[in-house]
């Protein structure tokens, strides 16, 4: 389960770098993350999660699985650092005939972000679920 999560969020991720992040002129021109050096950034993590959870599926890693929690944090907070960024753009009025607004494309890698992030949940309740299947007993009793 965690694995299918990490592909799932890793794939959201690299769609969310191909998406407009901004549009100028009432959507006429749109700006692709994948256009810049930070989307290429983000879709590169995208990719390094999509094999990440194909390494889970394949042999459950501990290590893999907090290696795209940890990267699925870094994510979010890039995405949200580039997201605050893009509203001031967006927000500057010197510039009322470029009517920019913000695309999709920066909030969908956020929320792939926090669902890989979120594999950290998963892994953990599989940890706990198969911990609690021990029973500890006495070497004294019969």
């Amino acid at each position: 389960m965690t694995a299918a999560i990490v592909i799932l969020g890793g794939l959201t991720i690299v769609a969310g770098s191909l998406m407009p992040w901004m549009t100028l002129l009432g959507g006429l021109h749109t700006y692709r993350g994948i256009i810049g050096l930070y989307g290429r950034l983000i879709a590169g993590g995208g990719v390094v999660a999509v094999a990440l959870g194909i390494f889970l599926g394949a042999k459950a890693s501990r290590v893999a699985g907090y290696s795209a929690a940890v990267l699925g944090c870094g994510i979010v907070f890039f995405s949200a650092l580039l997201l605050r960024n893009l509203m001031e753009v967006v927000h500057d009025r010197q510039h009322p005939m470029l009517a920019a607004a913000p695309g999709w494309g920066l909030y969908v890698c956020l929320a792939g972000g926090v669902l890989l992030s979120a594999s950290l949940i998963a892994l953990f309740s599989a940890d706990s679920s198969h911990n609690s299947h021990l029973v500890l007993q006495n070497p004294d009793s019969p």
